[in-house]
């Protein structure tokens, strides 16, 4: 709705995306989650040096939005995506043994990955609205609930669970969830397993979420399940 960000007008956008194939990690995640790592001659240091939290150089596998680029309220939600896109502070990145690319980014959560057949949305919102609070514990706890919601109504029954952020089907997640904000607009948001690759969550390459005793599952593994049984 509106061509305006929250904070211009109270308006709210809901962007949706479907991502090339990528793994993410983090600002404080560790890359001690990248397994494949540990394969490497010298312990991946090279990769680990360049994946860093502490490194913001010219070097650094990083995804960073320029926080003084400027976006006109007069652009359509596509246009304000490309303008961002342009000022984005990227550089080369590393890539897993599967050749998917490794950056680090600026939500909260561990590693994770992204691609075809999981549907991505970014929520922008003005928590300071009325009908919301100033709070991303609460908030983050209204996006499992849309997403359980959702899964609901395709006769998936899901959880959240007690310590780890997300929404899970026993004991396997289904939708991951890395919020952020800036002056209480929300930025990050959700990713939903619809049917994806489910081999590059693979263990060997990543510990996905940095949970190493749970597995990732897909709403069309499930359905798929389901039916058979």
């Amino acid at each position: 709705r509106g061509q305006a960000y929250p904070e211009q007008d109270g308006s709210d956008e809901l962007l949706l995306f479907e991502h090339h194939p990528v793994y993410t990690l983090g600002r404080g995640s560790t890359e001690d989650h990248l397994t494949f790592l540990n394969e490497s001659p010298d312990g991946g240091a090279e990769a680990r040096r360049r994946l860093s939290r502490k490194n913001r150089g010219p070097d650094a596998a990083r995804l960073m939005t320029n926080a003084q680029s400027s976006v006109s309220s007069q652009l359509t939600v596509r246009q304000e995506v490309d303008l961002l896109s342009e000022h984005s502070n990227t550089s080369s990145p590393l890539e897993a043994p599967n050749g998917v690319p490794i950056y680090r980014i600026e939500r909260g959560g561990e590693v994770t990955y992204h691609g075809p057949g999981q549907l991505v949305m970014y929520p922008l919102l003005h928590l300071k609205h009325e009908n919301y609070e100033q709070d991303l514990h609460w908030y983050l706890r209204q996006v499992e609930e849309v997403i359980i919601r959702t899964l609901a109504s395709f006769d998936i029954k899901s959880n959240r669970d007690s310590i780890n952020t997300g929404v899970w089907v026993g004991k396997d997640k289904i939708a991951a969830v890395g919020v952020s904000s800036s002056r209480w607009i929300t930025t990050h948001g959700l990713a939903l397993n619809v049917d994806p690759n489910l081999g590059h969550f693979d263990k060997s390459i990543i510990t996905p979420c940095g949970i190493e005793e749970r597995d990732v599952t897909s709403m069309s593994k499930l359905r798929v399940t389901t039916a058979l049984g």
